[in-house]
C-alpha cells in the first residue's frame, strides 16, 4: 500500500499539538525530531481536503497564540517498508527515572534489579517517556508516596502517568482525557501493563468526576498551560485536604503565572523542578 510522508516545521511549543493532530487526523506513525515532525498517512487517506485540513489546522493554531507556525509542509510518497522501519528505528527504551525505563513492545528490555518496565505502544506523540514533561511528573511523583492513594490522571493520553501511579502502589486511579484516539490507545496499553483493573478510564473531560462526591489524594496533569489555567478551579475541590497537584506542560516563561494562580486558590508550591525550557510544579493543598 503507498504512504504519504508529510513533513511539517513545529517548534517546542507547538509540536506535541501539531504531532498529536496528525495522528488524530490519520497518521500510522510520526517521528518527532528537533525542528519538523515527519508523519505517514496511508495512500487512501490523503488528498487536496487533506492538505487543506492540514493548513487550515496550522492557521488555526496561530490564532491561538502559538508563535512561529510554519505552513512550509512537504509531501512525498514512500514504501510501506520504509517509513515502517523509519518509525521503529526511532524508539529506543528510555531511562526516565531513577526507578522507571520505558520500552515499545517490540524490544524486549532485560531491566536492572532496581528498574521498573513500562510498555508504551507509540500511537500518540505525547507520553511515550521522551518529552521532557512526562520525565519531570514522574520524577516529582516519586518524591511524594503514593501507596494507597487515590489518584486522578487528566489528560492521560499514552495513560503512562496512571501507569506509574499503579507501579508506585495507588490504591485507584482514575485516568481521563477528552479525545477518544488517547483513551483508545490508553486502554491497549493498560492491558501491556497489566494494570487494567486498578486504572478507571474515562473519555471526556474533568467535569465529569464533579457530581460525583470523589475525592482523590494525588491529581496529576501534563497538559498545555492554557488547559491548567481553564480547569484549575476544579482541582480545590476535587483534592482530599492537604492533597497534592503536580502539573507540567509549561514553558519557562510561563510557570509564574501558573504559580500565581493556584497561590490564589490557598495552594502551597512545595517543589518546582525544570528540564530544558519545560517547568513542572507540584502543589499542596
Amino acid at each position: 500500500m503507498p504512504w504519504i510522508e508529510v513533513r511539517v516545521p513545529v517548534n517546542s511549543e507547538n509540536a506535541e499539538s501539531i504531532t498529536n493532530f496528525l495522528f488524530e487526523s490519520g497518521a500510522d506513525g510520526c517521528i518527532e525530531g528537533n525542528e519538523e515532525v515527519i508523519a505517514y498517512i496511508p495512500g487512501q487517506l490523503f488528498s487536496d481536503d487533506f492538505k487543506i485540513k492540514v493548513a487550515i489546522y496550522l492557521k488555526e493554531l496561530e490564532s491561538l497564540g502559538f508563535k512561529n507556525v510554519s505552513t512550509e509542509v512537504k509531501y512525498q510518497p514512500v514504501e510501506d517498508q520504509d517509513w515502517n522501519r523509519k518509525w521503529q528505528d526511532q524508539f529506543r527504551p528510555i531511562k526516565i527515572s531513577p526507578k522507571f525505563v520505558v520500552t515499545p513492545p517490540w524490544i524486549e528490555y532485560q531491566p536492572q534489579k532496581s528498574e521498573q518496565v513500562i510498555i508504551i505502544h507509540p500511537k500518540m506523540a505525547f507520553g511515550t517517556g521522551s518529552h521532557e514533561t512526562t520525565q519531570l511528573v514522574i520524577q516529582l511523583m516519586e518524591e511524594i508516596s503514593l501507596d494507597k492513594k487515590i489518584v486522578m490522571d487528566v489528560g492521560t493520553g499514552t495513560a503512562i502517568l496512571a501507569i506509574v501511579a499503579a507501579f508506585m502502589g495507588a490504591q485507584s486511579i482514575y485516568a481521563i482525557d477528552n479525545d477518544p484516539i488517547a483513551t483508545e490507545c490508553a486502554v491497549e496499553n493498560l492491558s501491556l501493563n497489566k494494570c487494567s483493573d486498578k486504572i478507571i478510564l474515562k473519555t471526556g473531560t474533568i467535569d465529569i468526576l464533579c457530581n460525583k462526591n470523589l475525592k482523590f489524594d494525588v491529581i496529576l496533569a501534563n497538559i498545555q498551560k492554557s488547559t491548567i489555567l481553564e480547569i484549575g478551579h476544579f482541582i480545590p475541590d476535587l483534592l482530599n485536604g492537604q492533597g497534592f497537584f503536580i502539573t507540567s506542560g509549561i514553558l519557562e516563561n510561563q510557570y509564574q503565572e501558573i504559580i500565581d494562580y493556584f497561590l490564589q486558590l490557598k495552594f502551597c508550591l512545595i517543589r518546582k523542578k525544570q528540564m530544558g525550557e519545560w517547568v513542572a510544579l507540584t502543589f499542596q493543598k
